[in-house]
């Protein structure tokens, strides 16, 4: 973990009176909190496993999902319908989401997005075309890259879609075979198969979708 000036900073905005000793063992503490929840979370789920690794990483992504949902403060876009004549509305809303499979929906109002820079491109914008040129070095580390960093906080929209829908889909299309008709069962499939580290910003859906 780093423990960067920002952050300390930011703490002492939040305990003027405390020392910086005392706000690094504060973050400290937090990150110990962090791997503590992550390591309940990687054993409730073990059983849902074939491979430690791929649970580990299952875990960490749990947690930051969760975190997303309670820290993020997640509204439900269905209690958004407040109104007795909104009621028609609400009905139709989750009628239309059930229809593309979407059980769960979320207005997130705080979302901590950073971005980083450390190269730019020119004359193409196809992802197995183009070619990406660091930024040059400055004077005082011409030899390394340097990364430009800007942290902000955005809103979003979070959809969650329903197991059963995308595996019927599936068995239906002939892609896999029909697990065991538990929810758990659904849950352990899309667990053990689905890798989110192998898809990135950069990776296309396939022309044979």
């Amino acid at each position: 973990m780093f423990i960067t000036k920002e952050k300390l900073a930011n703490l002492k905005k939040k305990y003027p009176q405390l020392t910086e000793a005392q706000l690094v063992d504060i973050l400290k503490d937090a990150v110990k909190v962090s791997e503590d929840e992550v390591g309940k979370i990687s054993e409730d789920i073990s059983a849902l496993f074939e491979s430690d690794a791929d649970r580990s990483e299952a875990a960490a992504d749990v947690y930051n999902y969760q975190q997303l949902i309670q820290k993020g403060e997640a509204i439900r876009l269905e209690n958004e319908f407040g109104t007795e004549t909104e009621v028609e509305k609400k009905s139709l809303f989750l009628e239309t989401l059930g229809d593309i499979g979407v059980s769960e929906s979320y207005f997130i109002p705080k979302i901590p997005l950073l971005t980083i820079a450390y190269g730019y491109t020119r004359g193409n914008f196809e992802s197995n075309k183009v070619l990406l040129n660091p930024f040059p070095g400055d004077k005082i580390a011409p030899k390394k890259i340097p990364l430009y960093v800007n942290k902000v906080e955005t809103e979003g929209i979070l959809f969650e879609f329903d197991r059963k829908r995308i595996i019927d889909w599936l068995i239906s299309n002939n892609i896999i075979k029909k697990p065991s008709s538990s929810s758990e069962d659904y849950r352990s499939w899309f667990l053990n198969n689905i890798k989110t580290h192998d898809i990135t910003t950069f990776t296309g859906a396939g022309s044979d979708l």
